[in-house]
């Protein structure tokens, strides 16, 4: 179900069951930071379907997925993450790759795109309720692919910088294998390479990169504009500032690799 994953995250949640709450019996566990550094480790389910049913109904190693339910109050609206081969809930809406094999990177292109900062302030002015219906989605405005591969920052198109960005994001547990070996995170002897580590302070560095490259693809980069957008987003900061005691971190993070990015250099390091 939906609120089991979370942006970048398909360990977000466990379900467990609270059997003396009859109308709601199905209750959220929200995984530990501890938890997710360990690459075996995934949550409990409450539901299960057999491999060969899914593999009848769904045709792909891995699919990404967004919550379909999306309210202006939380800290944000559209939520997308990769997930592995799985049944899924109604709460979860999947989008399919239909492409060549060659191309399923592509997909994690939308899937930044869905999860930056400025792509989910447009989703704020669409939604009215709690449903993020397919026909709201369909309106939605995301980054065409050509985009991509005309905008350079250095040597490196933007296409690259968020493929190898969300591969670092995506791939923390060993059941994301496939999507790594989608991407090409493979060994000389063709073998997937391990996961890369969960660390909360570095993964906030990899949004905020990622939010930089999407305010230049939407060609919105004046400081005053990036810190107006962040400021619609209260509970971020407030988040921000119960975890890292500072409640501008992914703002002026944002605002360096902007800088960054302008000079040519998507690889840069940025220190707090």
């Amino acid at each position: 179900v939906g609120r089991m994953f979370n942006q970048y995250d398909h360990r977000a949640a466990s379900v467990i069951i609270n059997e003396k709450n009859l109308k709601n019996p199905r209750l959220s566990e929200l995984t530990s930071a501890q938890q997710k550094e360990d690459p075996l480790f995934l949550p409990n389910h409450h539901s299960w379907v057999s491999e060969h049913r899914i593999k009848e109904m769904y045709n792909a190693n891995w699919y990404l997925a967004f919550r379909s339910t999306g309210r202006v109050t939380d800290i944000r609206t559209m939520i997308a993450s990769a997930i592995p081969r799985s049944a899924v809930g109604n709460t979860a809406q999947l989008l399919l790759w239909e492409g060549t094999p060659s191309e399923i990177s592509d997909l994690t292109l939308l899937l930044a795109n869905f999860n930056s900062l400025i792509f989910d302030y447009a989703v704020r002015q669409k939604v009215q309720a709690t449903a993020l219906n397919w026909y709201i989605v369909e309106q939605l405005p995301v980054i065409e692919r050509d985009r991509y591969k005309n905008v350079l920052f250095g040597t490196k198109t933007a296409g690259e910088v968020v493929k190898e960005t969300v591969l670092e994001l995506t791939y923390t547990a060993h059941n994301m294998a496939p999507f790594a070996k989608n991407m090409g995170y493979i060994s000389d002897d063709n073998q997937v390479k391990p996961p890369f580590e969960w660390d909360e302070l570095e993964r906030v560095k990899l949004k905020a990169k990622l939010d930089a490259v999407y305010f230049c693809l939407y060609g919105l980069t004046e400081p005053s504009d990036v810190e107006y957008i962040f400021s619609t987003f209260p509970i971020v900061k407030r988040e921000n500032k119960r975890n890292f005691q500072n409640a501008e971190i992914a703002t002026k993070l944002c605002l360096d690799y902007l800088n960054a990015l302008s000079n040519g250099d998507p690889d840069a390091s940025i220190t707090l």
